[in-house]
C-alpha cells in the first residue's frame, strides 16, 4: 500500500524540471535568493538562476526561505521593478 507522503513525493518529482530543461526557458525570470539562511531552497535558487539564460538573481538578506512574507515591501519593490523592465 502506498502512503500519502509517498504519492506526494512521486508527484512532486514527476513535476520538477531537470537541469537539462531549465536552460530552455528563455523568458526573463526573477529569482530571489535568501542568502543569510543557507539551505536547499537557496541552492535551488542559485542553480536555477545559473541555468536560465535570462534569469535575474536578487539576493535577499535577513530572511529565511520566504522573503515575500518576511519582507513584503522589499519583495514587492523588487518584483514591480523587474516586471516594469528595470
Amino acid at each position: 500500500m502506498c502512503h500519502k507522503s509517498d504519492r506526494e513525493r512521486e508527484i512532486r518529482q514527476r513535476n520538477l524540471l531537470t537541469t537539462d530543461e531549465w536552460p530552455s526557458l528563455a523568458a526573463p525570470a526573477l529569482v530571489m535568493a535568501h542568502v543569510d539562511a543557507p539551505d536547499d531552497y537557496l541552492q535551488t535558487a542559485l542553480t536555477i538562476a545559473e541555468l536560465m539564460p535570462n534569469a535575474t538573481l536578487y539576493e535577499v538578506h535577513e530572511a529565511s526561505h520566504w522573503p515575500h512574507f518576511e519582507q513584503p515591501e522589499l519583495f514587492n519593490e523588487v518584483a514591480k521593478s523587474f516586471l516594469r523592465g528595470g
